[in-house]
């Protein structure tokens, strides 16, 4: 986000889409997670002391995107751990495309998601106003949903392979941020001018944003 700040509706929208991407994960992830029926306020609604990774956020000042805590599947079957973290992910997804839709369809002649890829969204693009908002906001969406499938602690990526298993390394990975600190790094790092994960967001998301723009 900070390579934004040049670009005010680009730096709005991903923040847009970092706080709607935690809000709809967590949503999403807890409603499987303890099921419509037992599902509450407090359980569903997000929180932000219990929603949002220090890492992750930080990824997201300096990388574009980030992350959220490790989803809710302590004690879970482990059937039921997989469909919780996948659901966040999925939702954040969805939503993701959806605005992309209504961008592609407010703006049929933009040719901006020809021209930008993922990762130079992440760092602000130009064009008007109302246009780079909703822009920014939907491909920001489709980045925080790939990053949480990354198999590395605390992702759902990782829920997915591991559940709550994992052995030494995976002890190593979480307890002692390892996995949050290689993801950062990843996010934040030019390595050949691009970071490694932005590098992974324009191969995954550029058809998705080509296709819908």
């Amino acid at each position: 986000m900070i390579y934004a700040l040049g670009q005010p509706a680009a730096l709005a929208g991903l923040v847009a889409a970092l706080a709607l991407g935690l809000g709809i994960r967590h949503v999403a992830g807890a409603l499987v997670a303890h099921g419509l029926g037992r599902a509450t306020a407090v359980t569903v609604l997000p929180h932000w002391r219990r929603d949002i990774d220090p890492i992750g956020l930080l990824a997201a000042v300096f990388g574009g995107t980030g992350w959220g805590a490790a989803p809710p599947v302590g004690g879970l079957p482990r059937k039921r751990a997989v469909w919780t973290a996948l659901t966040g992910p999925a939702a954040t997804l969805t939503a993701g495309v959806a605005v992309l839709a209504v961008y592609g369809w407010v703006y049929p002649a933009s040719i901006t998601g020809a021209v930008y890829r993922p990762s130079d969204v992440l760092r602000g693009v130009p064009g008007p106003a109302p246009e780079q908002l909703l822009f920014t906001a939907g491909v920001g969406l489709l980045c925080f949903a790939v990053v949480a499938l990354v198999p590395l602690p605390p992702t759902d990526g990782w829920t997915l392979l591991w559940g709550e298993r994992g052995g030494t390394v995976g002890e190593v990975l979480s307890n002692r941020r390892v996995g949050a600190l290689i993801l950062l790094t990843a996010l934040v790092l030019p390595i050949g001018g691009v970071p490694p994960l932005h590098r992974v967001l324009d191969l995954v998301l550029t058809p998705v944003v080509e296709s819908l723009t």
